[in-house]
């Protein structure tokens, strides 16, 4: 199969699948009893308002961040679907995100097969209506938001443990030469409502005959209560010659409003750094990120400003950006 056909046809496999799932969700219920879960619709409308004062960028965008729908349920006991689709904003057509099997093989874990989040970042792993900032930290961008393979997701009252082997190519790309990436992950909970422990990305990027090394270390904790968060991540990257470190550390605070129609107001800050070497155009960057998150019913109606202080190497100047986010979901 050619590079230019197989995201052509994961899409149209993705699509056709929640077509017939959505048609015949009924007939699936009666039909396999053994399914306690009927299929569950699910879609989100994401409406972002940026404005920067960087001359290299348009100072004044709004632009609708993620336009999706999907669908979800379980066909036996032991085997459930997931399928999300995501309207491009070039093409304006759908293209899978999440499309994968999820089989479970122990009381505690099951294997993933398909297209979904790499199981590397903590932040990454946090579904994307329930994440508390705009913009992803910076340690967050260094490993694609999704890829195909097979991995094994786990969790008990004590540990996180994931491991994987994917293409490495990407969002909705093909492989791109004949090696495979691996990823393990492992997490401790040491204390009650605390989470700490690392991950490891070991692959290769770009054809055959040029080849380079994609490696990827990463130490995260997290400390939270339904109120109060505190999480930090720090990544090293290194792809071929060029070397990134980045970290990040936020906390927030939910405070409850106890108004029928605003439900929660929450502010929040987030440090964060990227040092590159190899890379002139990124060699060193800093950023405060502040933000608050208006909670009308939950995550389903969410309004969130975030303002960014950005300062850079390569430009003297403070950098300042606004974020203002509309999410609305069912």
């Amino acid at each position: 199969m050619s590079n230019m056909k197989m995201p052509l046809t994961l899409s149209r496999l993705s699509f056709v699948f929640l077509v017939i799932m959505m048609s015949r969700y009924s007939l699936l219920a009666k039909d396999i009893s053994i399914a306690e879960q009927s299929p569950q619709l699910s879609g989100r409308i994401y409406l972002i308002f940026y404005r920067t004062d960087n001359p290299s960028e348009s100072n004044n965008n709004v632009y609708f961040n993620t336009i999706d729908v999907g669908l979800k349920g379980r066909l036996l006991d032991y085997l459930r679907y997931r399928t999300i689709m995501k309207l491009d904003k070039k093409s304006l057509k759908f293209v899978p995100l999440d499309a994968y099997c999820a089989i479970k093989i122990l009381p505690s874990a099951e294997l993933r097969i398909g297209q979904f989040k790499p199981p590397f970042s903590m932040e990454r792993l946090i579904p994307s209506p329930k994440r508390d900032f705009v913009i992803p930290a910076m340690a967050t961008k260094l490993l694609p938001s999704r890829d195909i393979g097979i991995a094994l997701f786990g969790e008990t009252d004590h540990i996180e443990f994931n491991l994987g082997i994917l293409n490495g190519a990407g969002f909705n790309e093909p492989e791109d030469n004949s090696k495979k990436d691996f990823v393990g992950r492992l997490i401790f909970k040491p204390l009650k409502k605390t989470k700490t422990g690392g991950a490891i990305y070991w692959g290769w990027q770009g054809p055959d005959t040029s080849i380079t090394k994609k490696r990827r270390y990463s130490f995260q904790a997290e400390l939270k209560y339904p109120e109060f968060h505190i999480r930090g991540e720090y990544t090293h990257a290194e792809d071929g010659d060029v070397k990134r470190k980045s970290y990040y550390i936020q906390t927030g605070y939910k405070f409850a409003m106890g108004n029928k129609y605003l439900q929660n107001l929450e502010p929040l800050i987030r440090y964060e750094k990227l040092n590159s070497h190899g890379n002139a155009q990124e060699d060193k960057l800093t950023t405060i990120t502040l933000g608050t998150n208006l909670y009308f019913y939950e995550h389903k109606f969410k309004y969130q400003v975030n303002y960014l202080f950005e300062k850079g190497k390569s430009f003297d100047a403070t950098r300042h950006k606004l974020y203002v986010g509309l999410q609305v979901s069912f």
